[in-house]
């Protein structure tokens, strides 16, 4: 493993939420502290009072702007999203979503823009409160597509255990008219692309599910899997990339060990199984942007927001994967 210590910008989330918590906590954690060079994005005077309401000991930070050099040295540097206004944990504000979506900008263009971070962790956010704020988007990487203008994909990573979603935050009803051949091929076409630059994986195999129960039955119970994701299967194999099925939902993740990924129909199809096998230890990891984002796989947990008690494990996964997925880009692992 490299002793280079990339560059990571770190987002507060729902700063209402956990996500305060968990940064402090995984900053600090001898996994990371040394490891990274961390960029804390939120309001500094949050960071400092939730510090020591809750007498957790903050890393000693240095206070930078956008635009100012930082270097790899494993430092810890913090840009503040100065705010006067009192955020209640576990509360869902205006404010809240506000600086939740402040921080999201800033991170992209720390990146993109000033090239002060390699990739971004993103602590949860509200999506109530960020469309209280007036910023109409289901989520992060939805977000982040509309910041690139690129097509991405959304896949949940537990060791070698990843499933990537066809459609995100979409409602049940919706799904089928989503699906077509086009949107089988681009994603399967993300995910062979970064099964190879990302994780060092020279050749992928990936499973995909069908939509329906059995896959269909032959039409018994829908015809998706003949008219839109067997037609985007067979596109990709033109372009050579490496993927079985369509596979009943409900048995192919058994077969998890013998493939780099498998691409699920719609949320919960995927993350329903995930997190039943890897919670609290997963990551999501937002893939075909220009940047590596990476994420939680919890949400702002309002209920104990606040309390001390927030566990920093899925956190501190996201910096440790977003580490290794820069270190393999750059051909040092």
């Amino acid at each position: 493993m490299s002793d280079i210590k990339p560059r990571i910008a770190i987002t507060c989330g729902d700063p209402a939420g956990i996500g305060p918590e968990v940064v402090i906590k995984a900053v600090a954690d001898k996994r990371v502290l040394g490891k990274i060079t961390p960029i804390i994005i939120a309001p500094e005077k949050l960071i400092v009072n939730y510090a020591k309401s809750l007498n957790m000991e903050l890393p000693e930070y240095r206070i930078m702007k956008r635009g100012t050099m930082v270097e790899e040295n494993g430092d810890v540097y913090l840009i503040d999203i100065p705010t006067n206004q009192m955020i209640i944990p576990g509360k869902v504000s205006e404010i809240a979503g506000k600086i939740a979506y402040k921080a999201i900008l800033v991170s992209y263009s720390v990146i993109m823009e000033y090239h002060m971070a390699d990739a971004v962790v993103t602590a949860p956010i509200n999506k109530y409160s960020m469309n209280m704020s007036g910023h109409h988007f289901a989520g992060h990487t939805e977000l982040y597509s509309k910041l690139s203008g690129k097509k991405v994909a959304m896949m949940m990573v537990h060791d070698n255990f990843r499933v990537a979603l066809a459609t995100n935050h979409v409602a049940v009803k919706d799904i089928s008219a989503r699906l077509s051949p086009k949107l089988i091929f681009n994603k399967l076409k993300i995910i062979d692309d970064a099964l190879k630059n990302l994780f060092n994986i020279e050749f992928p195999k990936i499973a995909i599910t069908g939509l329906n129960p059995h896959c269909g039955d032959n039409g018994l119970f829908g015809n998706e899997e003949r008219t839109k994701i067997i037609p985007g299967i067979t596109l990709a194999k033109e372009y050579e990339i490496d993927v079985d099925g369509p596979f009943p939902a409900d048995s192919v993740f058994l077969k998890r060990d013998q493939y780099d990924a498998i691409l699920a129909m719609y949320h919960d199809q995927a993350l329903v199984p995930f997190k039943l096998l890897s919670f609290n230890k997963g990551v999501n990891v937002t893939l075909g942007l220009p940047i590596i984002r990476t994420s939680p796989d919890h949400g702002t947990a309002f209920d104990i927001a606040g309390k001390g008690v927030a566990d920093p494990e899925s956190m501190i996964q996201a910096i440790s994967v977003a580490r290794e997925m820069l270190l393999s880009l750059r051909g040092e692992i």
